[in-house]
């Protein structure tokens, strides 16, 4: 009998009702994790939290100077760290997030400024060093969530507020690409990396999504190198992890799979990455099961066309040829993919009609 067992029996329970607890434990211990959505709606929770709760402390001049709220915001984020590694309630839990958040926003503000003189730049190296630093510290998926987005957030806020800065863009999305597609290909990849896999996803997304809405309104124009150095790398994810999910190497040897190249070619031709993008995130969700996922690719899909053809920047023709060859890139996805279940399903039964050693 284990030890807790042996606990419960000495407060006076006997060996029928400790057996039964064993089999309630067991039932819970092994119950399903909870699902992306409600994940979701957490950090969406403990992100009105922080805001609710930021203006509580104003209350006490913690604001005042960069010192205080320094200190202040240190101290909240090493209590959200200690309230989640110690309480397992929900309500607990969702009141360290909002501490953890505050607390780190709190951080970000007094380094960026703790000589008076702040920049944009500062700003967004502050959020990295205490993103990185925090990351492993806080056990939340949420929290390391929200900070690894926020980050993504105001690195392209920086592009945006100069000339200058917006030459980084074509990096920054290519990087981004390789990141995602890199996390999202590890299949041994560490649960303290989930977060940061699904921010990556959501950032290369939104960042092409904004880079198409930023032509409509931006004051400047900046004559950008040719957009195919974005669309070309990313074209060169998608094979990468098509043909990682199919058997690596050895999926290059079957006809459908330089079908994929070819669309995902033509794709990256045409200088614009956002049908790339979708496809990727299509193949991963199916790939790793993931509802969430293919609905945010989904809709992802459906923004960028929208924007995309209402665009008075990209001419009637290009449009049209996009649209067309998103529906033709869909119509090869559609079948790679059902090859690809077809492929799972006969396997199963293969193991299935193995007999046993």
């Amino acid at each position: 009998m284990s030890t807790w067992a042996q606990l419960i029996q000495s407060v006076g329970l006997n060996a029928e009702q400790v057996e039964s607890v064993q089999k309630q434990v067991a039932v819970v211990a092994g119950a399903p994790p909870d699902p992306a959505w409600l994940k979701a709606l957490a950090a969406v929770a403990g992100w009105v939290a922080c805001l609710l709760l930021a203006p509580f402390f104003s209350l006490f001049d913690v604001y005042e100077s960069q010192t205080s709220m320094g200190v202040f915001g240190g101290l909240l984020l090493v209590l959200g760290v200690v309230l989640m590694r110690s309480g397992k309630v929900m309500f607990v839990h969702h009141l360290a997030l909002a501490f953890s958040l505050l607390g780190s926003g709190m951080l970000v503000a007094a380094f960026a400024d703790f000589d008076g003189d702040m920049s944009f730049g500062r700003l967004v190296l502050v959020q990295l060093v205490i993103s990185v630093i925090a990351y492993p510290l806080v056990p939340s998926a949420a929290y390391r969530f929200l900070v690894s987005v926020n980050t993504a957030f105001l690195v392209v806020c920086w592009m945006v507020t100069s000339e200058r800065h917006y030459y980084w863009m074509p990096a920054w999305l290519v990087v981004l690409g390789a990141v995602t597609g890199l996390l999202w290909d590890w299949r041994a990849r560490p649960v303290a990396l989930n977060a940061l896999a699904y921010a990556c996803a959501f950032a290369l997304a939104g960042t092409v999504l904004f880079d198409v809405l930023i032509d409509q309104f931006r004051w400047w124009k900046v004559d950008m190198v040719s957009p195919q150095w974005v669309s070309l790398p990313h074209a060169a994810v998608f094979i990468v992890v098509v043909a990682s999910f199919t058997g690596g190497v050895a999926a290059f040897r079957k006809p459908w799979m330089w079908g994929a190249c070819l669309v995902a070619a033509l794709m990256g031709l045409s200088g614009e990455s956002g049908m790339i993008i979708a496809l990727l995130l299509l193949v991963i969700s199916f790939a790793w099961d993931d509802r969430l996922l293919a609905v945010f690719a989904y809709l992802f899909l459906g923004g960028f066309l929208f924007f995309y053809y209402y665009s008075l920047e990209v001419p009637l023709v290009a449009k049209s040829w996009i649209v067309g060859g998103t529906g033709l890139g869909l119509l090869a996805l559609r079948a790679v993919l059902t090859l690809l279940a077809l492929r799972a399903v006969l396997t199963l039964l293969d193991r299935k009609a193995t007999p046993q050693p």
